[in-house]
């Protein structure tokens, strides 16, 4: 194969691969990692994995591939890079069990008959990972055919259905009804109102009822998002500044503002309120960056960390996201809370 574009920047291919011949790899998101490895962990809750491929593409294939995928890891959000990750490795088996040989190359035969393979609803598909193909080419690496262009240029890709995004509870099937909402929220509070669950989950699972914000979102609020009471042309608001998810931005660098009811941003308040009893009773409130605190903390590792009188740690891992609750364990508690007050899934098919 022939390097495909004498337009790259040869000072960021240097770069590229002296990172790479040094192993120890730091991802977007903080993660530290080693290049030889089969499986990168980038992220809390995200890894990209070689092993179910490294035994179907040529060293030399796998090894650029990697360099690419580095970009992606370095540059981009750990759910972002492993989707492409998923993607392309979809994409590698299925030219492995067309070619029945390992593959040394790719060539537009491949990423036609790949295109063609997939059914109407996933054509979107091929439009995340021809992206990634381009880069390829564009950095200059080898094992990909000049004429692959021209695939990419053949095809039409169709994008993905939108407005499919989860507006409140059910992270399967989509937005409530209004009527489901509503049986919800009183049972919530009913519930709530029984000792049967926590404030704690009772402000959660009612930030996301109310807000319609995802489950990331609302794993990753700090105490200082929330900002208080404000009155705007003579109504009483509670503020929270919400973190936005995007696939290619910081973590917690952007915001929007949201207006709580007077009764969901006292129930925040008393979630905020009971996080400052318990660090006082335990000696550690004045040790800590109190509003750098997760809304959602993960208490478990919280009390580990200062019974250990470890706060210098502490407080570094304030500054992350690994002192939040995972959107794994958010979303969790939800779908128990949905199992709890008997509005199951199944429900909604009937």
């Amino acid at each position: 194969m022939k390097k495909t574009n004498s337009l790259v920047d040869t000072n960021f291919l240097t770069n590229l691969t002296d990172q790479a011949e040094r192993h120890i790899l730091v991802s977007f998101e903080g993660y530290e990692f080693d290049y030889a490895d089969e499986r990168w962990s980038i992220a809390r809750s995200a890894s990209v994995i070689f092993y179910d491929i490294s035994e179907i593409l040529d060293p030399f294939l796998l090894d650029n591939y990697k360099k690419v995928l580095l970009h992606y890891v370095e540059n981009n959000s750990g759910s972002y890079a492993n989707r492409i990750n998923g993607y392309t490795r979809d994409f590698f088996k299925f030219c492995y069990q067309q070619d029945k040989a390992v593959l040394s190359g790719l060539s537009s035969k491949h990423f036609i008959n790949f295109y063609s393979s997939l059914p109407s609803t996933k054509k979107s598909i091929f439009g995340q990972i021809s992206p990634f193909f381009k880069k390829w080419l564009e950095f200059g690496y080898e094992g990909i055919d000049n004429n692959a262009l021209e695939a990419f240029n053949e095809v039409r890709i169709k994008g993905a259905i939108k407005g499919k995004a989860v507006r409140t509870m059910c992270p399967y099937e989509g937005p409530l009804s209004d009527l489901e909402y509503e049986g919800f929220y009183n049972g919530l509070n009913r519930e709530f109102e029984k000792g049967s669950i926590s404030l704690e989950e009772m402000v959660h699972v009612s930030l996301l009822l109310a807000t319609g914000r995802r489950v990331t979102q609302i794993a990753h609020l700090k105490v200082k998002d929330y900002i208080g009471t404000t009155t705007v042309d003579g109504n009483k608001f509670h503020l929270l500044r919400i973190p936005k998810i995007k696939q290619r931005t910081l973590w917690r660098e952007d915001f929007s503002d949201y207006a709580l009811s007077p009764d969901l941003g006292g129930l925040v308040e008393a979630q905020i309120d009971s996080m400052r009893s318990k660090l006082e009773s335990l000696g550690a409130l004045n040790q800590i960056d109190f509003d750098m605190l997760p809304i959602l903390p993960h208490w478990k590792k919280i009390d580990k960390l200062v019974a250990n009188n470890a706060f210098a740690e502490l407080n570094d891992l304030l500054n992350s996201d690994r002192l939040h609750l995972s959107s794994f364990m958010v979303g969790n508690r939800l779908k128990k809370q949905h199992q709890k007050l008997d509005l199951f899934l199944k429900e909604r098919e009937s």
